[in-house]
């Protein structure tokens, strides 16, 4: 716990950005925006090592504002037509997500819809109110939204009626042996 209070307060977390490649020649430039968290001594901490620690106590909502700001930056400094940007359980339910993103927004002038917003398929149902709540209010915005790790759960076809989201990113459960299972 101190050590990631300790990184929060000393900006020691970084991006990793992972390029979507497109499947025409003429696509935009799209981007995975994954977060990293140094050590005190400058070596890289994987988010297995850390996310854990920060569900259980209650900071992945303090990560998640960092990864909106850095998701910003990024645009402006690699001229990103779009990146996605993971959004937590703790983000989800909490009432304030959405007002504090469009106070960030309004502050730096950004133009929302180069950022899309992914929540994990589990979370999503687990808290559909909230999910869809949240979903609309960054529509508003400009904000596109995903929907990860899809199909883990074979029986929720009608999330994708009842949220609708712009982008489904599949399970990779289901695609590692694509190539190889007719």
């Amino acid at each position: 716990m101190k050590h990631l209070k300790a990184a929060l307060m000393d900006d020691r977390f970084r991006l990793a950005q992972l390029p979507i490649a497109g499947l025409r020649s003429d696509s935009i430039k799209m981007y995975d925006l994954l977060v990293r968290m140094l050590d005190e001594q400058g070596n890289s901490v994987l988010p297995s090592e850390f996310i854990p620690a920060a569900k259980r106590n209650n900071m992945m909502k303090n990560i998640d504002r960092w990864m909106m700001l850095a998701a910003m930056d990024f645009c402006d400094e690699h001229d990103a037509d779009r990146v996605f940007v993971r959004l937590s359980r703790q983000s989800i339910i909490d009432g304030t997500s959405a007002a504090w993103l469009q106070q960030e927004f309004e502050k730096r002038e950004f133009d929302c819809s180069r950022l899309v917003i992914q929540v994990p398929e589990r979370d999503a149902a687990k808290h559909i109110k909230q999910t869809r709540a949240i979903v609309k209010q960054l529509r508003k915005m400009g904000i596109g939204f995903a929907l990860e790790h899809y199909g883990i759960d074979q029986e929720r076809f009608q999330i994708l009626d009842i949220l609708k989201p712009d982008y489904i990113k599949i399970d990779g459960s289901f695609i590692r042996n694509i190539v190889k299972n007719p």
